[in-house]
């Protein structure tokens, strides 16, 4: 199996990127979530556990786990390194059987850091 990740970057500024990237993943359904894996180009491993109410991403590093959560219409916090405490704000999520997207923001403060629609295709090989 195989996700592809594509992140539609929108930066305080009018800056804009779009990054792609594919993955091969591990796929596998616990009572109440689906659970994806799969390791980085920064060789972390990154766990997706998602259902109809929200995503939670969590990438393993060197100095411990960092999760973000995606809940549609909420806002939930997170701390990134260089960066302290952020709001993760989740305008939109939806999840079809072979693709997840979401529309979020990132603040800081409460000021508008940077807009991102993130959309995550999987690919069973069928």
């Amino acid at each position: 199996m195989q996700l592809t990740i594509k992140n539609h970057i929108f930066l305080d500024g009018g800056q804009e990127e779009i990054i792609t990237e594919k993955f091969p993943c591990q796929r596998r359904e616990s009572s109440d979530k689906t659970l994806v894996s799969y390791e980085n180009e920064e060789n972390e491993k990154v766990l997706l556990a998602f259902n109809a109410a929200g995503l939670t991403m969590t990438r393993f590093m060197a100095d411990g786990p960092q999760a973000m959560r995606f809940l549609a219409g909420q806002e939930t916090l997170m701390t990134y390194a260089g960066l302290g405490q952020l709001q993760l704000r989740t305008d939109k999520y939806s999840l079809t059987t072979d693709r997840l997207s979401v529309s979020y923001q990132l603040l800081q403060n409460e000021r508008p850091i940077a807009h991102y629609r993130l959309e995550i295709n999987f690919d069973y090989g069928n």
